[in-house]
């Protein structure tokens, strides 16, 4: 699993499809949203999402672009249980995966961070065009824990295992990085250790799959 999924950036989600897979083989698809958020990696953004389109649920999918939307319809910036409020109250529960459709796309192409609000169907709904809150800045990648991360786990998706020694030389990582990415990889599940060497978990690379 690992071994195709590496490259692709954010190795948790292959862990997490495999375990979701398990779920659903043993119990079956969940059919609402609070039912798929116990699938490992689904949130309830994503769960709202396909309990809305795929089984016509009446629930709210808020995304950055649908939270945009709201806090200027409400005129000032929502976050959590008021963002959660505010958006199951503007919900059409008769067309609830439509309702998510077009918030998504209003905000994605009219209700953006710089708004367009002579084309906006739903000007008149708006109390405060101006309000936006960004979302955090996500931290920069070079030097980051997550490429220390993703390269040790390259090296270690090629070899069979390998020593911290031969993890240093074939990533560059000095040696507190190296240690801190083994670190939160083994907590993850991610990579496990035998002695004094480190390999990916059985089922995770081709020859054992």
């Amino acid at each position: 699993m690992l071994a195709a999924w590496s490259g692709l950036g954010y190795n948790r989600r292959a862990r997490y499809l495999q375990a979701a897979a398990v779920h659903v083989h043993n119990h079956g698809w969940p059919a609402t949203a609070r039912g798929l958020q116990d699938l490992p990696g689904v949130g309830p953004y994503t769960a709202a999402a396909i309990a809305s389109f795929a089984y016509g649920e009446a629930v709210a999918a808020v995304d950055t672009n649908a939270k945009r939307v709201l806090s200027r319809w409400n005129g000032t910036a929502l976050g959590g249980r008021e963002l959660a409020a505010a958006a199951d109250q503007a919900l059409d529960r008769s067309r609830p995966a439509d309702w998510n459709q077009a918030m998504m796309d209003l905000g994605a192409r009219v209700c953006t961070p710089r708004p367009d609000c002579d084309p906006c169907p739903v000007s008149s709904w708006c109390v405060v065009p101006s309000v936006y809150a960004p979302p955090p800045r996500q931290n920069r990648f070079v030097g980051s824990r997550r490429q220390a991360r993703g390269s040790v786990l390259r090296a270690l998706v090629a070899v069979e295992s390998a020593t911290r020694t031969t993890l240093a030389h074939q990533t560059g990582l000095e040696l507190d990085r190296l240690l801190d990415a083994l670190s939160a990889l083994e907590s993850e599940g991610m990579v496990e250790r035998s002695g004094r060497r480190w390999q990916v978990p059985a089922g995770s690379t081709p020859e054992s799959s």
